[in-house]
């Protein structure tokens, strides 16, 4: 028997929140803006790497 996974989502690549403190972005299932694990703390830069796709993203 194979299982389905229906995933839902707005459709908007953005990193809300807390741009003055420390961690440069409320919580989300990634961990903070400031982890680096968008490839950048900079939220525009964020959701364009997020945009282009995982590589994009990955750490070096």
């Amino acid at each position: 028997m194979s299982k389905i996974v229906l995933l839902l989502t707005d459709g908007e690549n953005v990193v809300y929140g807390a741009s003055q403190q420390p961690t440069k972005s409320d919580y989300t299932s990634y961990g903070y803006l400031a982890g680096g694990r968008f490839g950048s703390d900079n939220q525009t830069t964020a959701a364009r790497n997020v945009d282009a796709g995982p590589r994009a993203c990955a750490r070096s």
